[in-house]
């Protein structure tokens, strides 16, 4: 009697998970198929637009290794629905099609996106210590699937919505208030491993003098360099060797 109740919790904390992680990749993803009607709407260079995915990969690197502390003070389940609430709100800002709007609305997702990279991974290693391949699978694809979608769908959606680029881009946020709920509900350890230990001040400083540490740091560097350039310029390569906008974000997709 007590194993289904159990059961049922892993099973919802592993749709938690990939809820979480559907909703880390489509609001950076989304602005490389409208790159061009955001340059001409708001008239302004390719550099300054490219700022719109450049700025949520700088939050990545400074806030980063912050956000242990965050889940040091409160619980991380709480982190999460507070990193995907934050990340709806500032979707939603992108409604307003202006400049600044676009600029604070990067900042505040690269922060939520920034403590959705490092906290979740965490919990997958508490919450499933006896299955963290699989749990780390199935959000490693998901999201690469939030990916995917927010490529394929973003120019069909502002068709859709008549030319508006900014609701094209706010819509993805809606799927991460989805996910607040999904974690609202999921708020608890299924299978609680070891409880972390705040990292030994001695213990941290050997990282920084590890030729490993470094080694795994710079090939990190150098996949996310790779991926998140062709992410934000693939459609706009595209788009100048004649193809359409649905195409490219198809093939961006």
């Amino acid at each position: 009697m007590t194993e289904h109740p159990k059961r049922s919790r892993q099973i919802l904390a592993l749709v938690a998970i990939v809820w979480a992680g559907l909703n880390l990749r489509p609001a950076i993803v989304a602005v490389a198929p409208v790159t061009t009607e955001i340059r001409a709407d708001l008239g302004v260079s390719s550099t300054t637009v490219g700022l719109l995915t450049a700025i949520p990969l700088i939050c990545f690197a400074v806030l980063s290794p912050l956000v242990p502390r965050f889940s040091l003070r409160w619980r991380s389940e709480r982190v999460v629905a507070g990193a995907l609430g934050l990340l709806a709100a500032f979707s939603a800002l992108r409604l307003l099609e202006s400049l600044a709007a676009q600029l604070i609305a990067a900042i505040g997702i690269g922060a939520a996106i920034a403590i959705g990279n490092v906290t979740v991974p965490a919990l997958i290693k508490r919450w499933f210590p006896r299955i963290p391949g699989l749990a780390t699978g199935l959000f490693s694809v998901s999201l690469f699937l939030g990916a995917a979608a927010a490529g394929s769908f973003t120019y069909p959606l502002f068709s859709a919505f008549d030319g508006r680029w900014g609701a094209a881009l706010a819509i993805w946020g809606l799927f991460a208030a989805i996910a607040v709920g999904v974690w609202a509900a999921a708020g608890h350890d299924p299978a609680p491993g070891p409880a972390a230990q705040p990292t030994a001040p001695a213990a941290a400083l050997r990282i920084w003098r590890s030729p490993l540490a470094w080694f795994v740091t710079a090939y990190m560097g150098l996949q996310s360099l790779h991926y998140f350039t062709v992410t934000a310029w693939l459609p706009e390569i595209l788009l100048s060797a004649g193809h359409s906008a649905g195409f490219a974000g198809s093939v961006l997709g």
